[in-house]
C-alpha cells in the first residue's frame, strides 16, 4: 500500500537582529544570485502622510529577464535597514523580509516506496512568505532540496503571523495538506532580574534567576554571560557534573535557572560588598554591561553573662549557660561548633573538662565549646581558701566556622564565708536639703586579711550626692548602690546598699489652688467649704492657718464673728461667709500661715440671685480610641458653679451609661452616680467607645437640676499606636534567638520615631531572658540582661535577643506595654515556643517556570527551621501539570520523586520541570513535609505555589493611534483611546513606547510635568499618567514618532499626531436615571450617558465631577475617580459603586452627582453643569448579589419530575407576603412529569406600597434538584395534597387519604418521616403523643392525627414535609377558624298582653364549628323599653352565650307599656376574636285578625268584622289608630245601628255628610259604620296599606296592617269626592261632603226600551231608602240619649294610665328607667298622636257635615262643638314626614314613645345591609 506522509513537525519562527539578515551556510550559493538595488528619484512624503514606492524610486537592471530568466514575480526585495522616521506597508500592514531555512526539522516528509529526487512537494497557498532555492521564489521542490537545506523561508515582513501550505507527490499519489505556522519575531534581549545577593563573610551563595534574568527572542535563542570585570573579594564558579565547581568567566542562562552559578568569598578581610561586571551575547546581539552586585551581611557573636559566677563560701562551681552563653546571628550555628579558645587563663584558680569521671585542666590555648557548657562540663576550682572577696577572670575567643570573636573577658567573682567578713551598714540620718559626714560609724568593711577598702558608687542616690547632700525633695528615704573593693589586692569586690533616712522641714509656703471667688445669694450665707478656698502646702508634715481683715461668721451658733481659724475648722465645715447687702461684688483680704509663712490672700465674693450653671463640660483627648482606652476627667472638664449653700459631694451627676469608672485602691469599680468632689479628687475616669458625646443629669443639692452634656473631642486625630505584630518565637533548647521585626513590631503612624517606640516589660521570661545589647565603637558598654526596655529602633538594629536557659522544651512567654510619648498601651503577651528538637516548614516565594524549561527549588523559596542541619522532605501531593525531578531529565519520559533532602536543596539539585504546552493552567502547588532525618519530628502539609509563563513567542500590536485633538489648553492626556498597543502574552507593564522628540512641546508625567521623558509604558497610558504639554506660543499641530517593544519584539516606528482646535459645539445626548442595587455596582453605559462636542472622538470628551453622589462612587477601570471620558462610558469602564455598609432602610433610595463636560483634559468647562439622577431599589439586585439578601437553597424532590408547579397554601391567592414567610411555609412545589433534569422556580419581590411595575419587583430564581428514588418499588397510591382543620381542633389522617404499598414489605414497615414540621401551633400525634414519624399501620388503624393549638396570631394555613421511604410529599393543612355565621336572626314576636319574651334558637341562632358555649353575645346598645334578664337569677344580663338561649335562660322583659317595639344592638363572636356587630328589632304582635279585602275603583265598601276581627280583645276595648296615610282612597264612618241589631249593609246615602276617622273602635266595625271609599282615578290594580295600631285596655299596644286591593272600575263614571281635599293621613279633616250624589248609583247608559222598568226600580230603591233612613233616625237618637253622660264624665277625666301587671317571674326585683331627654330630643323629628281617651283636637276648619237624622238635639250639637274645640288644642302632626337632609341624619335611636309611627319603615334586607344602611335612613319605635 502506498502512502505518503507530509508533516508540520513544529511551529516556524523566523528572526532577525535589527536589520541584519540571518545567515546560514548556503549564504555564499545565494548571494551570486542577488543583485543591485539602483536609486532613481528620491521619494518625498509629507509630515504625517504617506506616497506610493514606484519602478523609478526603486529599480533593478531590466537584463535579469534575459540573463538570468526570471520575471518581475520573482524579484524579491529585502529590507536590510528600515527607515527611522517611517515605515514600508505593503497591503496597508507593516512590510520587512526575514529568511530561513526549511530543514526536516520543521517538515517531515517520507515515502516508503520512492526516492527523495522522485517526491515533490507542491506550494498551495501561502500568506506573507514565500520558498526560495538560490534567490529564486519556487512553488515546487523536491525531497532532496528538502533534506540539503536548499530551501529557504522569506519572510515578506507584512505580518507576524504568516501561513504556508503544501501538499506532496510522487508520481501515484498525493498527501494531505499540511500547514506551516510561521511566526516573525526580531532578536532581542530584555533585562528581567538583576537583584544582586547577600551573603555572609566566607560563605557562598548561589546565584538563581530570581537574582540574575535575561529574556531573548526568540526563546530558543540561547544568552550567553560574559563577565567582563571580575569581583574584587571572591570568584565566580560555575557548577558542573556532580555537583563540583570551578571557576568561570561566561555562563549561560540555563546554568543561571539550573542553580549552576554561585559566587564564593575568599578574602581575608571583612568588606560591606563585592561586585562583578558582564554583558549579554544573543546571537549576533550583545547588550551593554551590566553590574551584579554582592552585598556581605555581618556575622556577630554575642556573649551574654545573665548570671554572676560567684563562688560563695565554696572553692568549686560548676559553669553553666547562666553564667556564660555564646550566640552568632544572623546565622546561628550549632553549641558544638562555638568554640571558647582560652587566651588567659584565672589566676586564683583553675578550669576543668570532666571527661568520664576524671577532671582535665585547661590551660592557655585550650578549647572548649558551648556544648560542653549546656552539658555542665566545664568548671572552676581555686587554688586555695579565700577570706576576701576575690575577683577572678578568663580571657577568651569564641571560634566559630565563619569568624572569630575579640578578646572576651569572664569575671569571676570569689566570696568567702560570712564568719570572714565584717560589715556595718547603718542607715545615715539627714536634714531635709542639708548633708551628712559618712564615718566609720556608719559603714565599715573588714576582712580577716583587709581592712583598707574603697567605697565605689554603683548607683547613686535618686535625691543626693555622696558625702550625703539632701537635695531637698519631699521624700523620707533615699539608698545609694555601693562597691567596696580592696585599696591593696585590686579585685576584691563587694556591692551593698547604703540607706539615709531625712528629717523633713517645713520649707514650702502654702499655695492657693483653684478659683478664688466665692458664690452667694445675696442677703444670704454660705458654709466655707474646703472646694471653695482650697490652700495646700507641698510639705509633708505641714499645716496652715487662716486670718482674714473682713469679719466671717461661726457656723455654729451662736454665729460669732472670727478673726483667725485654721484647716481643721474649714475642713469640718465651722465657718460661713454672709453677704450683708451692701453690695454685690466685694473683696475680703486675709493671711495663710503655715507656722514659717505668712502668704496674703484675696477672695472675691460674688452675691447675685440663686443659680447652677455648668462651667466646664468638655474633654479633650489624645489621639484616638484606640491608642486610649481610657481617659481621666479632671475638674477642668467637669465643673458645676453655684452660689447654693452646698458641698462638692451634694452636687450628684447621674447617668444612663456604663463607662464612667471611679478608681480605687486596687483597682476601678462602673459608676452610674458620682459627685462633684470625685471629679475634683480626680477619681474619674471614662472609656471611650465610639460616642462624641454623654448626657448627664446633674442635681445641685435639693435646689437645682441640670442637664449637662459632657462633649468627647479628639485632640490630634490620625495618631494610632498599635502593635503591628506579635508572631511567637520558635527556637531549640539552650539556644539563642534574635526578636526582630518579624518577631515584633509597633508603629505610631509614623509620628513617633523608632528610638522613642518603647516596648515595656512587665513580666520577664520565666526559662529564659531577654537580652538587649545595645555595644558599638562609641558605646562598648555590655549587653543588659532581663532588659526591662527596649525600642523599635532596638528590634529593627537585631539587638534584642531571647536566650533560652532552661535544659527542658516547653514554653515561654513575657507580658509587655508599647509606649509613645503620648500613651501607652498594652499589656500583651509575647510568646516563646522551646523544642529539643524542632522543625518548621514555610514556603516563601513561588517557582517560576517557563513552559517547556525547568527551575530549581531553591532555599528562597523553602524556609527550613531546623535544630538539625539534616533533614527531609516528602511530597504529598505532586504539580497537576509539571514534574520534580533531581538533577536531570527528559520530557519524553519524565517522573516525578517522592522526597529530597536538604542537601539536595542546598546543592540546588531539585528541579521543576514545566511542560511545553501549558493551555490553560498558569498555577500549581506541591505539598511538602519536612521532617528530621530520624523522622521524629515532622510539620504539618506546607503548600509551595508554582506559576508557570508562557514564552514571550508574540510581538507587540499597536492597535489604536488616534489624533490627540487639543483645546487651548496647556496639556492634554494622552490616553489608551489615543495610543493602545496589546501583546497576546506580555503584560501592559512591559509594553515600553520608544519616543523622539515631538514637535509644539513635550511628553512628561502628569505628576512632573516639567521633565520631559522618552519613553513610557502602556500601564502608565491605562492610569492616564502620560501627557502632551504644549508649549507657550506654539501655533499648529505636532506629533512624535515612537517604537513599541515588548523586551523580545519591536514593532514601529509609527507617527503620533497632535491637532490644536480653537473651539468646540457641546451637546449632551443622553442623561438618564441609572437604576442599581443597594451595596452593589451599575455600569454608566452609553443608553444613560453619552455626550458629543464637535468632531472631538469619544476618548477626547471629558466627564468632570465636581459634586460628587452622597451615597456612592465612581469607579473607573477599577479605581476611584471623578474624571473618565466618553470613550470609557462606551467601553463600560465607568461603575457607580454604593459605599453604604449598612442595609438600605427603603425599597428605593435615590442619589445624584453634578458633572461637566471639557475637552482633552482640559479644566475649562465647554458648558454649564448637569445632573446625573441614580435609582438604588432591591429590584436591581443581581442574581450573584441576590444571596446576600435572600437565602436560597436547592430543593429536593425525592422523585424524577421533570416540570412541575409552585402551590399556595391559599387556593385563592397568588401571592403571599415575608411574613408569612417567617412563620410558616405559604408555598409548596408539587411535580409531575417524567424524567430526572434539574428544574427551578422563579419569584418576584416586590414592596407593599409601591405600584406593580417591572422596575420596581425583584426576581429571585431558586434552583431545584431532582434526586433519585431510594427505592422505586414503594408506591404512594394516595396522598391527599391538603386537609383543613378547625381551629383548635383535631383532625384524623385515614388511610383513604394517605396509602403508600410496597409488594414485600409490610404496612407497619413503611415508615412516614417528618422532615420539615410547620411554624404554626400544629402538632403531629400518634396515640395522642407527639411524635415525628409513623407508620401505614397506624394510618390504617386511625391513630394519626393532626392537632392545632388556637391562638389569636394564628395563620391560616401551613404545611408538613414527609418522606415516605424517600419519597417526599409536602401535605397543606389548612387552618379554618371557627365557621361563626347567623342562621337564624329574626325578629323577636311576642303578643299583645304579654310583658316578656324567652330568647330561644329561632330568635338568635348562630353555628359554629365548635362548642356553642363559645358564641358569645355582647349587648353593646341595649333596649330602651325593656332589659335582658337572666331566668334564674333575675339579674340583668349583658352577655351570654348562645348555649344561654338554647336552653331559654335569656328573657326579654319589657318596662315601657307605650311603645309597641324596641331594638337593641349585639356583637356576635367566638373565642379567637369578635366577628360581627347587628341589630335585632323586639315587635308585639296583634291579637286581631286580618283578612284582604277587594274592592272596586270609584266605588265604597263597608269593612265587616270578618275582615277586621279583635273579638280575643273583647272586654279590654280594642280600638284602632289610622298610622299610616291612604294613597287611592278613604276611610269612611258612618252607619250606626242600635244594639243587638244587625249592622247596616246599606251605603251611605248620595249627599250625606260623612266624616273622615283618624280613630275608630271595633264596635264601630260591629255596627258597620266603617267603609273605604276608593278613588276612581285607579286605572290598574293597586294595593291600599293602612297600618292601624291596636290599643287595649291594660295592655301595650300593637301594630296591624289591612290590605285593600282596588280593581279599576268598568265605567268611566268620575269620583265620588274631591280628590283636592285633603286625606286623613294629612292630619286634617275633609271639609268637602263625603260622598257625592252619585257615589253609590252606578252610571249607566241610556236604554229605549226598557225605560218603564227603570222607573220602577227608581221608585223601589227610593222606597227603601226613606225606610232605612227612618230607622236610622230613630237608632242614632236612642244611641245619642243613652251615650251623652258618658261623653261628658269621659271627656271631664285624664287619659287612663295602663296597669301592667308583672308576673312572678320577675316580682319586684325589676326596676328600670325611661330617659325623659331622649325622648323629648327625638320629639321634633316624630309625629305626635293622642291617646283615645283624649278628646278629639280642634280644627281650624269647620266641622264637616255629617248625616244626621231629622231630630237632632242641642245637646248633640253642644257634644260636638266641645269636641271640636278640644281637637284645636290638641292639634295631630301629620304622619308623612317631610324629608330630613343628608348632612342633618343622625344615626337612629330607639323611640320611648308608642306613638311615633311612620310610614317610612325599611323593607325587608339581610341582617349586614340593616346594619349599615340604617344609619342613613330614620325610623321609629
Amino acid at each position: 500500500m502506498k502512502e505518503i506522509m507530509l508533516r508540520n513537525v513544529a511551529p516556524t519562527e523566523t528572526s532577525t537582529s535589527r536589520g541584519e539578515e540571518t545567515t546560514t551556510d548556503s549564504e555564499e550559493n545565494e548571494s551570486s544570485s542577488r543583485q543591485p538595488v539602483y536609486v532613481a528619484e528620491a521619494l518625498e512624503v509629507n509630515e504625517g502622510g504617506s506616497v506610493p514606492l514606484q519602478w523609478r524610486n526603486v529599480y533593478v537592471f531590466t537584463d535579469h529577464d534575459g540573463r538570468l530568466n526570471v520575471s518581475n514575480k520573482d524579484v524579491a526585495f529585502s529590507l536590510v535597514d528600515g527607515p527611522l522616521h517611517g515605515v514600508f506597508l505593503l497591503h496597508d500592514r507593516p512590510t520587512a523580509s526575514f529568511t530561513r531555512v526549511l530543514s526536516t526539522s520543521l517538515l517531515r516528509v517520507s515515502d516508503v516506496d520512492s526516492s527523495p529526487e522522485e517526491v515533490r512537494l507542491l506550494v498551495v497557498s501561502s500568506s506573507g512568505v514565500r520558498l526560495s532555492v538560490n534567490n529564486k521564489t519556487i512553488e515546487e521542490f523536491t525531497q532532496r532540496q528538502l533534506i540539503n537545506g536548499e530551501v529557504w523561508l522569506v519572510d515578506d515582513g507584512s505580518a507576524t503571523k504568516n501561513e504556508l501550505k503544501l501538499v506532496a507527490k510522487d508520481r501515484e499519489k498525493r498527501s494531505q495538506v499540511a500547514t506551516l505556522q510561521i511566526t516573525s519575531i526580531p532578536v532581542d534581549v530584555r533585562l528581567r532580574h538583576n537583584t544582586g545577593v547577600r551573603l555572609l563573610h566566607h560563605e557562598s551563595t548561589v546565584i538563581t534567576n530570581r537574582n540574575l534574568s535575561f529574556i531573548s527572542t526568540p526563546p530558543s535563542s540561547p544568552l550567553l554571560f560574559t563577565v567582563v570585570d571580575l569581583p574584587d573579594e571572591g570568584v565566580l564558579e560555575c557548577g558542573g557534573k556532580g555537583g563540583h565547581f570551578s571557576l568561570c568567566s561566561t555562563f549561560g542562562q540555563a546554568s543561571v535557572d539550573e542553580g549552576l552559578i554561585r559566587y564564593r568569598h575568599t578574602g581575608e578581610s571583612r568588606p560591606a560588598a563585592d561586585s562583578f561586571s558582564f554583558q549579554v551575547q544573543s546571537g549576533d546581539f550583545v547588550s551593554q554591561i551590566h553590574t551584579f552586585r554582592i552585598l556581605f551581611t555581618p556575622m556577630n557573636v554575642k556573649v551574654f553573662n545573665r548570671e554572676v559566677f560567684m563562688l560563695n563560701a565554696t572553692n568549686q562551681r560548676t559553669i553553666t549557660r547562666e553564667s556564660l552563653f555564646a550566640w552568632t546571628f544572623p546565622k546561628a550555628f550549632p553549641v558544638d561548633e562555638l568554640v571558647y579558645h582560652i587566651v588567659e587563663p584565672p589566676k586564683f584558680g583553675i578550669l576543668s573538662r570532666r571527661v568520664g569521671e576524671k577532671q582535665r585542666r585547661m590551660g592557655v590555648s585550650s578549647n572548649f565549646t558551648q556544648k560542653d557548657i549546656d552539658d555542665s562540663l566545664i568548671s572552676y576550682r581555686l587554688h586555695m581558701l579565700q577570706f576576701s572577696i576575690v575577683n577572678d577572670y578568663l580571657l577568651f575567643r569564641v571560634v566559630t566556622p565563619s569568624l572569630s570573636s575579640e578578646e572576651l573577658r569572664f569575671e569571676i567573682i570569689i566570696v568567702p564565708s560570712p564568719t570572714s567578713i565584717q560589715l556595718t551598714n547603718r542607715t545615715i540620718v539627714v536634714d531635709e536639703g542639708g548633708q551628712a559626714t559618712i564615718t566609720n560609724d556608719f559603714l565599715s568593711l573588714t576582712t580577716a586579711d583587709e581592712r583598707n577598702f574603697v567605697f565605689v558608687v554603683g548607683a547613686a542616690p535618686g535625691h543626693g550626692q555622696v558625702y550625703y547632700a539632701h537635695n531637698g525633695d519631699e521624700n523620707r528615704a533615699d539608698r545609694a548602690y555601693i562597691v567596696a573593693e580592696s585599696a591593696n589586692k585590686k579585685g576584691t569586690r563587694f556591692p551593698f546598699w547604703l540607706s539615709f533616712s531625712v528629717i523633713m522641714h517645713n520649707d514650702n509656703a502654702p499655695k492657693l489652688h483653684g478659683s478664688s471667688v466665692i458664690y452667694v445669694m445675696e442677703k444670704g450665707e454660705r458654709i466655707l467649704r474646703r472646694s471653695l478656698l482650697d490652700w495646700n502646702d507641698d510639705d509633708l508634715d505641714g499645716g496652715h492657718s487662716l486670718s482674714k481683715d473682713a469679719a466671717l461668721l461661726s457656723s455654729i451658733s451662736p454665729h460669732l464673728p472670727v478673726k483667725t481659724f485654721d484647716q481643721e475648722e474649714l475642713d469640718k465645715g465651722h465657718l460661713m461667709i454672709r453677704h450683708l447687702g451692701l453690695k454685690n461684688n466685694s473683696t475680703l483680704k486675709y493671711t495663710v500661715s503655715d507656722g514659717s509663712h505668712g502668704v496674703p490672700g484675696e477672695v472675691t465674693v460674688i452675691a447675685s440671685a440663686p443659680f447652677a450653671r455648668v462651667l466646664h463640660s468638655q474633654v479633650e483627648y489624645c489621639c484616638s480610641e484606640s491608642d486610649r482606652q481610657e481617659i481621666p476627667i479632671p475638674k477642668e472638664n467637669l465643673t458645676i458653679v453655684t452660689n447654693y449653700d452646698v458641698s462638692s459631694s451634694s452636687i450628684v451627676y447621674l447617668t444612663d451609661s456604663i463607662h464612667f469608672f471611679l478608681r480605687e485602691h486596687h483597682g476601678r469599680k462602673p459608676v452610674k452616680r458620682f459627685t462633684q468632689k470625685d471629679v475634683d479628687d480626680g477619681l474619674l475616669m471614662y472609656v471611650l467607645h465610639g460616642e462624641k458625646g454623654e448626657e448627664l443629669e446633674a442635681t445641685v443639692g435639693e435646689f437645682a437640676t441640670l442637664r449637662v452634656h459632657l462633649a468627647l473631642r479628639v485632640r490630634s486625630p490620625g495618631a494610632s499606636l498599635e502593635l503591628r505584630r506579635s508572631t511567637p518565637l520558635i527556637l531549640s533548647t539552650r539556644s539563642a534567638a534574635l526578636i526582630d521585626d518579624t518577631h515584633l513590631s509597633q508603629s505610631d503612624a509614623g509620628r513617633t520615631p523608632d528610638d522613642k517606640l518603647l516596648f515595656v516589660v512587665l513580666r520577664p521570661p520565666v526559662e529564659g531572658a531577654i537580652v538587649l545589647d545595645r555595644a558599638s565603637k562609641d558605646d562598648p558598654s555590655p549587653a543588659s540582661v532581663n532588659a526591662a526596655v527596649f525600642s523599635q529602633a532596638d528590634v529593627l538594629a537585631g539587638r534584642v535577643q531571647y536566650i533560652h536557659s532552661s535544659s527542658s522544651p516547653g514554653k515561654d512567654s513575657f507580658d509587655f506595654n508599647i509606649s509613645s510619648p503620648l500613651m501607652m498601651r498594652g499589656p500583651y503577651t509575647f510568646y516563646v515556643e522551646i523544642f529539643e528538637h524542632h522543625i518548621s516548614l514555610s514556603p516563601s516565594t513561588p517557582v517560576i517556570v517557563t513552559a517547556g524549561a525547568a527551575s530549581v527549588i531553591a532555599p528562597s523559596h523553602l524556609t527550613v527551621t531546623s535544630s538539625s542541619p539534616d533533614y527531609s522532605i516528602r511530597i504529598e501531593s505532586g504539580p497537576r501539570v509539571g514534574f520534580i525531578v533531581r538533577d536531570t531529565w527528559n520530557l519524553g519520559n519524565i517522573s516525578s520523586i517522592d522526597s529530597f533532602t536538604s542537601a539536595d536543596i542546598a546543592s540546588r539539585r531539585i528541579l521543576v520541570v514545566a511542560p511545553r504546552q501549558l493551555y490553560n493552567s498558569t498555577s500549581d502547588s506541591i505539598s511538602l513535609v519536612a521532617c528530621l532525618i530520624d523522622g521524629s519530628v515532622c510539620t504539618n502539609t506546607a503548600s509551595l505555589q508554582i506559576r508557570y509563563v508562557k514564552r514571550n513567542v508574540h510581538a507587540p500590536q499597536v492597535v489604536r493611534n488616534e489624533v490627540l485633538r487639543v483645546l487651548n489648553a496647556p496639556s492634554s492626556i494622552i490616553t489608551d483611546v489615543h495610543l493602545m498597543a496589546e501583546d497576546a502574552d506580555t503584560p501592559p507593564d512591559q509594553i515600553v513606547y520608544l519616543i523622539s522628540p515631538p514637535s509644539a512641546g513635550i511628553v512628561a508625567k502628569t505628576t512632573d510635568p516639567s521633565s520631559p521623558i522618552h519613553q513610557f509604558t502602556q500601564t502608565q497610558i491605562d492610569e492616564n499618567s502620560i501627557a502632551f504639554f504644549r508649549r507657550p506660543n506654539a501655533s499648529g499641530s505636532g506629533g512624535f514618532s515612537f517604537l513599541v517593544s515588548d523586551g523580545v519584539h519591536q514593532v514601529g516606528p509609527e507617527w503620533f499626531s497632535i491637532e490644536a482646535r480653537s473651539r468646540f459645539s457641546a451637546a449632551l445626548e443622553a442623561n438618564s436615571r441609572l437604576s442599581t442595587a443597594p451595596r452593589s455596582t451599575a455600569v454608566i453605559t452609553i443608553d444613560v450617558m453619552r455626550a458629543n462636542i464637535g468632531d472631538a472622538r469619544p476618548d477626547e470628551i471629558f466627564f468632570t465631577v465636581v459634586r460628587p453622589p452622597k451615597n456612592g462612587r465612581i469607579i473607573v477601570a477599577g479605581k476611584p475617580s471623578y474624571r473618565f471620558r466618553q470613550s470609557d462610558i462606551n467601553r463600560k469602564l465607568v461603575v457607580y459603586s454604593s459605599v453604604n455598609s449598612s442595609l438600605q432602610s427603603e425599597w428605593t433610595a435615590k442619589d445624584s452627582f453634578t458633572f461637566t463636560l471639557s475637552l482633552n483634559g482640559s479644566t475649562n468647562a465647554v458648558e454649564a453643569s448637569h445632573r446625573f439622577r441614580i435609582s438604588s431599589s432591591y429590584a436591581s439586585l443581581s442574581p450573584d448579589a441576590l444571596s446576600e439578601y435572600v437565602a436560597i437553597g436547592p430543593v429536593v424532590v425525592a422523585r424524577k419530575p421533570r416540570y412541575g408547579d409552585v402551590e399556595t397554601s391559599d387556593p385563592h391567592r397568588t401571592n403571599v407576603t415575608w411574613s408569612e414567610f417567617e412563620k410558616g411555609s405559604p408555598l409548596v412545589l408539587r411535580h409531575s412529569g417524567e424524567g430526572g433534569k434539574d428544574d427551578d422556580v422563579v419569584f418576584f419581590v416586590q414592596p407593599e406600597a409601591i405600584p406593580t411595575r417591572r422596575t420596581n419587583r425583584l426576581r429571585v430564581t431558586v434552583p431545584i434538584r431532582i434526586v433519585p428514588i431510594r427505592d422505586a418499588l414503594v408506591l404512594v397510591t394516595r396522598f391527599t395534597p391538603s386537609i383543613n382543620i378547625v381551629s383548635g381542633g383535631v383532625t384524623t389522617m385515614t388511610s383513604s387519604q394517605f396509602t403508600a404499598v410496597h409488594p414485600h414489605v409490610p404496612p407497619q414497615s413503611i415508615l412516614y418521616e417528618l422532615i420539615q414540621a410547620p411554624r404554626q401551633k400544629l402538632s403531629l400525634r400518634v396515640d395522642g403523643r407527639v411524635k415525628a414519624s409513623f407508620t401505614q399501620e397506624e394510618l390504617n388503624r386511625g391513630v394519626v392525627a393532626v392537632w392545632h393549638t388556637a391562638t389569636p396570631a394564628s395563620l391560616i394555613s401551613d404545611t408538613f414535609v414527609f418522606s415516605i421511604e424517600g419519597h417526599t410529599r409536602a401535605l397543606i393543612v389548612r387552618v379554618r377558624p371557627m365557621e361563626l355565621s347567623m342562621e337564624n336572626h329574626t325578629r323577636i314576636d311576642y303578643p299583645q298582653g304579654r310583658t316578656y319574651v324567652v330568647l330561644n334558637e329561632t330568635h338568635l341562632g348562630a353555628y359554629s364549628s365548635g362548642d356553642r358555649q363559645g358564641i358569645h353575645y355582647r349587648i353593646v346598645t341595649p333596649p330602651e323599653n325593656g332589659t335582658f334578664y337572666w331566668v334564674a337569677g333575675e339579674k340583668e344580663a349583658k352577655q351570654f352565650t348562645q348555649a344561654d338561649i338554647d336552653n331559654g335562660r335569656i328573657l326579654y322583659a319589657q318596662l315601657n307599656m307605650k311603645s309597641y317595639k324596641d331594638r337593641f344592638e349585639f356583637s356576635l363572636g367566638d373565642d379567637q376574636r369578635e366577628s360581627l356587630r347587628a341589630w335585632s328589632d323586639l315587635l308585639v304582635t296583634s291579637l286581631v285578625d286580618i283578612q284582604p279585602i277587594i274592592v272596586e275603583a270609584s266605588t265604597t265598601t263597608q269593612i265587616t268584622e270578618s275582615q277586621l276581627n279583635a273579638s280575643r280583645l273583647q272586654g279590654s276595648t280594642p280600638r284602632f289608630l289610622v298610622a299610616s296615610p291612604l294613597l287611592y282612597g278613604r276611610l269612611l264612618l258612618n252607619g250606626i245601628h242600635g244594639p243587638g241589631e244587625e249592622p247596616s249593609t246599606t251605603t251611605p246615602k248620595p249627599g250625606a255628610k260623612e266624616e273622615d276617622p283618624l280613630f275608630f273602635t271595633f264596635a264601630d266595625v260591629q255596627r258597620g259604620r266603617l267603609y273605604y271609599a276608593s278613588k276612581d282615578v285607579v286605572v290598574n290594580e293597586v294595593t291600599e296599606t293602612i297600618d292601624l295600631e291596636v290599643r287595649a285596655d291594660a295592655m301595650q299596644p300593637a301594630l296591624v296592617t289591612l290590605h285593600i286591593t282596588v280593581l279599576p272600575g268598568d265605567t268611566d263614571a268620575s269620583g265620588n269626592f274631591d280628590d283636592d281635599a285633603p286625606l286623613i293621613g294629612g292630619g286634617l279633616i275633609s271639609t268637602t261632603p263625603s260622598l257625592p250624589p252619585s257615589a253609590s248609583i252606578p252610571q249607566l247608559s241610556p236604554v229605549d226600551g226598557h225605560l218603564p222598568l227603570l222607573i220602577l226600580f227608581c221608585i223601589l230603591v227610593l222606597t227603601v231608602f226613606i225606610l232605612l233612613c227612618k230607622i236610622r233616625t230613630t237608632s242614632r237618637k236612642k244611641s245619642t240619649d243613652d251615650e251623652s253622660p258618658k261623653k261628658k264624665k269621659s271627656s271631664a277625666r285624664e287619659p287612663p294610665t295602663i296597669d301592667i301587671r308583672r308576673p312572678d317571674l320577675l316580682g319586684s326585683t325589676v326596676f328600670a328607667t325611661v330617659s325623659r331627654a331622649e325622648e323629648e330630643r327625638e320629639h321634633t323629628l316624630r309625629p305626635t298622636m293622642i291617646s283615645f281617651d283624649k278628646a278629639p283636637p280642634p280644627s281650624s276648619h269647620s266641622p264637616p257635615d255629617r248625616p244626621t237624622p231629622t231630630t237632632t238635639t242641642p245637646q248633640d250639637t253642644r257634644q260636638r262643638l266641645q269636641q271640636l274645640q278640644q281637637l284645636q288644642q290638641h292639634p295631630i302632626a301629620p304622619l308623612r314626614l317631610q324629608p330630613v337632609p343628608l348632612s342633618a341624619k343622625k344615626r337612629p335611636q330607639p323611640s320611648l314613645d308608642y306613638a311615633a309611627l311612620t310610614a317610612e319603615a325599611p323593607p325587608p334586607m339581610s341582617l349586614f345591609q340593616q346594619v349599615y344602611s340604617d344609619y342613613d335612613k330614620s325610623f321609629d319605635v
